[in-house]
């Protein structure tokens, strides 16, 4: 079983494999009688695998995920309200076999009652999208590199207190993958800042919210990889901690947000791994 859950006020929505159906999504209410399969979204043995489960809706409640629905139409985006009538395809991303959505590890992220994931289509490659939940309201947010290339946007992201979403991409073959910012339109889709100038990238990941900000990983070309925060302007991007370059056999640094603490590891001499903590300051 992949538990990939989505929780609303009176049931948990997962992908699970019952080897029946396959991998499918199902409901539970917390017991064995309530937990059933929604929908066999690729009918047969074979598996829709769910992916990405992200609730957008509480009343009434929705839930947004990506599945492979058959071999016509591959990986794409659905919605549901828990019920089997209720599970629906929304769009298909990319015409043909492909299938247009990303597979994601993480629920998709969700700022007011917008979903956001990564789909690639024949004309813009890959690029971030957005749903509300219905097949007009599932469009590409905006196409950051305008070349004939993909700006291949992170999966990972996080939402600073604007309700703006973080993320890393590449605007261009001159420019590498750096940090972006997006409220939705493409308009609102910017660079926030080039934190490793030129083609090189700085590669932001491991985004964590943090007091309305977002804390991140991102490595320059003095000091490697360090830890940054952003309150999503150019003056706001800043270093606060230097983990330094990992050498070889070296663990790279995860961020955990526990108990008003974010938590991550660093590995470099002479101390090994060790864990750390910080406040999102400084001296904290």
């Amino acid at each position: 079983m992949r538990v990939d859950p989505a929780l609303s006020g009176s049931f948990l929505l997962f992908a699970a494999n019952d080897a029946v159906a396959g991998a499918e999504l199902w409901r539970s209410e917390g017991t064995a009688a309530t937990t059933v399969l929604v929908a066999d979204i690729n009918p047969g043995l074979s598996s829709s695998s769910p992916t990405g489960i992200a609730q957008i809706s509480d009343d009434p409640v929705l839930v947004v995920f990506s599945a492979n629905g058959a071999m016509q139409s591959g990986r794409e985006v659905y919605v549901s309200d828990g019920t089997s009538m209720g599970t629906e395809f929304l769009l298909d991303i990319y015409p043909g076999e492909t299938g247009g959505v990303q597979f994601s590890t993480q629920p998709f992220p969700v700022v007011d009652g917008v979903a956001c994931f990564v789909a690639e289509t024949p004309e813009a490659g890959l690029e971030l999208w957005m749903t509300n939940g219905t097949t007009s309201g599932t469009q590409l947010i905006a196409d950051v590199n305008a070349e004939p290339v993909s700006s291949n946007p992170s999966q990972e992201s996080a939402a600073l207190a604007s309700g703006e979403l973080v993320f890393s991409a590449s605007g261009s073959v001159q420019q590498g993958t750096e940090l972006w910012k997006s409220d939705g339109t493409a308009a609102g889709t910017v660079l926030v800042k080039e934190l490793r100038p030129g083609s090189l990238s700085s590669s932001p990941s491991q985004f964590v919210e943090y007091n309305g900000d977002v804390l991140f990983l991102a490595t320059d070309d003095t000091n490697g990889q360090q830890l940054f925060s952003t309150d999503g302007t150019s003056n706001g991007t800043q270093d606060f901690f230097e983990i330094g370059i990992i050498g070889f056999g070296g663990s790279a640094p995860v961020l955990y947000l526990y108990n008003s603490f974010v938590y991550f590891n660093v590995d470099r001499f002479p101390n090994g791994n060790e864990l750390w903590r910080t406040d999102g300051t400084p001296v904290g």
